[in-house]
């Protein structure tokens, strides 16, 4: 289930920075492994690298 979420999660933030979004913001709810493996997926090393 983890790894589903975390493909879907990647997926939409993937789609919304294609479409222009000038930043993503994530409630991690001190889930912060998960965030850093989207961020990873992504090919971001940190938040600041989500802001346009």
């Amino acid at each position: 289930m983890r790894r589903v979420g975390i493909h879907w999660a990647t997926e939409q933030a993937r789609d919304l920075l294609d479409n222009g979004v000038s930043g993503i913001h994530f409630y991690t709810l001190n889930k912060s492994s998960a965030t850093r493996e989207i961020y990873r997926t992504l090919g971001v090393s940190d938040s600041t690298e989500m802001v346009i």
